[in-house]
């Protein structure tokens, strides 16, 4: 039966993801020649194994539970987007374009946001039939906004918001 210190130093051999990746690498790397040699796997190269894709699934299983927020909102997106394209969740190009999309600079969302929330005060001018006097007045309240709600208030309140959320939910 093995003494505590030796179950303490398996388990730190064992845990050791690092050196196991080396040993495995040296195990099957090929010879001077570039040569790729056959060899008897030992139970170092076994436990190696195992620990590398021990740590590959606990890495794996924490990492949705750590990001529960992000996963909360990709599968909003997921579904708006099947929605949309009336597809099922297997479809890949909903998944290739929701991950082309998170790809993208953070910079360029604020910027898109900032440009519809701009944009949505002339969606008057396309809705309601509207004399002069109104449509200047639209185009006056669209300036104003501007000035008002600049892109860097804009950003600033959207940090904020975002903040508070992810500080009450994690």
């Amino acid at each position: 039966m093995p003494s505590n210190n030796e179950k303490i130093k398996y388990s730190k051999d064992y845990w050791d993801v690092k050196k196991s990746g080396n040993r495995l690498l040296w195990r099957i790397s090929p010879n001077e020649k570039g040569e790729f040699k056959t060899f008897k796997v030992l139970q170092d190269d076994f436990n190696a194994l195992k620990s590398i894709l021990g740590m590959v699934n606990r890495l794996e299983s924490k990492t949705i539970s750590n990001n529960e927020l992000f996963a909360k909102l990709f599968i909003m997106e997921l579904l708006g987007q099947i929605r949309e394209k009336e597809t099922t969740v297997f479809n890949d190009s909903v998944f290739i374009q929701i991950s082309n999309q998170l790809s993208k600079p953070l910079e360029l969302f604020y910027q898109t946001f900032y440009e519809d929330l701009c944009s949505n005060q002339l969606n008057k001018l396309t809705k309601d039939d509207f004399t002069d006097t109104e449509g200047h007045n639209i185009l006056m309240d669209y300036h104003r906004f501007k000035e008002t709600f600049t892109l860097e208030l804009v950003k600033s309140k959207l940090n904020e918001m975002m903040s508070n959320t992810l500080h009450r939910r994690s």
